[in-house]
């Protein structure tokens, strides 16, 4: 079994056991697309058929196969591991899910509309690779997918993961938003919805039944960062980190006041060193918050000249953003985690 294989059927007996389930195949997929049962016969004739024609034409190779040919060599597939509970408390579902994050951002929302018979339900998939995937769902039932009951699941996997199963409605997907992330929005007119985005490397679903456009709209708007075991939520600085079009992990926020910043921009590198004659950040008033987010992840910034051997070329794997009272996100900086340092002031 390799390795796409294995996580394919860890990832269908984790649906299929925990998370809540689609509804029935006729109001996911297209008629149209099913293949009735009195076809099985006729391509299980047509299958033995062909094994059988394959197997004599190999015969009729002078040498069969040539056992001297170089073969494959196998790599072990990564190490799964499923976690799967139901009737959870809602911060110990969140809680979970960021302690095998592995460095990906987890999303709780802080406004759900309300689903009577509420349960709390999670599953969590991961290998030697990192997180693979999680599903927290809010259900009026342990298992199943009534579309008929109001309901919300929660998804992230990882991005070369088969894509969420989407809700045919005969239509184009929306285009829409989710904290200024392009995102799409696709429905099957009898309740159900899907809202979907990528975002720092991760794609990201909501699925519901019998929830309005409005509310699972606002519920996307909602998500915040998780930040511990106990499931509890990041601060405003993060918050507004973590929802930068730059993406990566927010490792550190701090809010500063324009006119220090500027007092540090003057005098970067000393009397001597490179340095701004005047800051851009004199452009607001002094007592501005402007928001100063240090992010871990790849940006694709320009790296200087090549580097001498034996010295080896390192991509950019920590930078610098500053976010003003607008939302507007500046790049201040991209560089190694192992020369910016995560502190309340410019690198």
């Amino acid at each position: 079994m390799d390795e796409g294989l294995q996580v394919w059927t860890v990832r269908a007996f984790d649906d299929a056991s925990a998370r809540v389930a689609l509804p029935t195949r006729e109001r996911w997929i297209p008629v149209d697309r099913m293949r009735s049962r009195s076809d099985l016969p006729i391509f299980a004739a047509v299958g033995a058929g062909l094994l059988v024609l394959a197997i004599a034409l190999w015969a009729a190779v002078p040498g069969g196969i040539d056992v001297g040919a170089p073969k494959t060599t196998l790599t072990a597939a990564p190490t799964l591991s499923v976690i799967v509970s139901r009737s959870e408390a809602e911060s110990g579902a969140w809680g979970t899910a960021w302690t095998h994050a592995a460095g990906a951002t987890v999303l709780r929302p802080t406004w759900l509309p309300e689903i009577p018979g509420q349960r709390i339900g999670y599953s969590i998939v991961t290998s030697s690779l990192g997180l693979e995937s999680y599903s927290i769902s809010y259900a009026p039932l342990e298992q199943g997918f009534d579309p008929r009951l109001r309901q919300v699941i929660f998804i992230l996997e990882r991005p070369d993961a088969p894509k969420p199963s989407a809700i045919q409605d005969g239509g184009a997907p929306e285009p829409v938003t989710v904290q200024g992330h392009p995102a799409e929005l696709v429905g099957n007119g009898s309740g159900a919805l899907q809202l979907s985005w990528m975002q720092g490397g991760y794609r990201y679903a909501i699925q519901s039944a019998q929830l309005t456009r409005a509310e699972l709209l606002r519920i996307a708007e909602s998500l915040t960062p998780v930040v511990a075991a106990d499931g509890a939520l990041a601060s405003a600085d993060v918050t507004m980190c973590s929802r930068t079009a730059y993406g990566g992990t927010v490792v550190g926020a701090f809010t500063l006041r324009a006119g220090d910043l500027a007092a540090q921009d003057e005098t970067r590198g000393g009397a001597s060193g490179p340095h701004p004659l005047r800051s851009g950040f004199r452009d607001y008033p002094s007592d501005t918050p402007i928001v100063l987010c240090f992010l871990d992840g790849f940006i694709a910034a320009p790296g200087g000249p090549p580097p001498i051997p034996p010295a080896t070329f390192r991509p950019y794997d920590r930078f610098v953003v500053t976010l003003d009272p607008s939302g507007k996100a500046s790049l201040v900086v991209a560089g190694h985690r192992d020369t910016i340092t995560v502190a309340p002031q410019l690198p």
